[in-house]
Order: structure tokens, then C-alpha cells, then sequence
């Protein structure tokens, strides 16, 4: 790299001398380890599994149409659970769809 700039002299070399990316500031930017992406992943109402590292037939475990907070955050929990034991995504989706069905039927009148 030379003084004046912020930018690897060959982006393709990454190591602890040539950061693979920079901010114009100089500021390096983490890439995300995996406990970085279950804290992203974890809050938004649609888990995109490939952001987890996980590729199976589906895309997306959906925890939008759960409206009590408190079944919400257990059906996450479950579901984190369920992956991180090697269970597939398939399985967790069902579960959590069955979970889904529960939480509109206690909503209804």
C-alpha cells in the first residue's frame, strides 16, 4: 500500500498486512463469523438461511405471522436450537409453521 492510500495495492492478496476490504477512512471491515450472523439473523422476522451458512431446499424460515412476542421469541429460540443441532431446515420450517398455526389460533376471536 502506498502512504497516500487507504486501498490494498492488489485487493486479491487478503492477510494481516492487506486487510480484503477497507472503508476510505482506513477503517477495516469485519467479516462476519458465525456467531455475528445468527446476532443479525436472529432479530429479523424472516431468517434467510444461506446468511446462516445453511443450503437446503428452502430459502427462509418466517416467524412474521406469529403475533404474541412471547411465542415469537420461544418459536426462535426452538428453531436455533433445532439448526444448530444438525437437524435440517426442512424440519425446523415445518415445526415453526405448525408453531405459526398455534399463535393465529390463539389470536382468533
Amino acid at each position: 500500500m502506498s502512504e497516500t492510500s487507504h486501498m490494498p495495492a492488489d485487493p486479491g492478496k487478503a492477510g494481516p498486512e492487506r486487510p480484503r476490504l477497507q472503508l476510505h477512512t482506513g477503517q477495516r471491515i469485519e467479516e462476519p463469523t458465525p456467531r455475528n450472523v445468527w446476532d443479525i439473523e436472529y432479530d429479523r422476522e424472516v431468517w434467510r438461511l444461506r446468511e446462516l451458512g445453511i443450503k437446503a431446499k428452502i430459502a427462509h424460515i418466517l416467524f412474521d405471522r406469529i403475533p404474541q412476542p412471547w411465542l415469537k421469541d420461544l418459536a426462535k429460540r426452538w428453531a436455533r436450537w433445532r439448526l444448530s443441532t444438525g437437524l435440517g431446515a426442512e424440519s425446523a420450517a415445518s415445526g415453526t409453521r405448525a408453531i405459526t398455526h398455534f399463535a393465529q389460533f390463539l389470536a382468533s376471536p
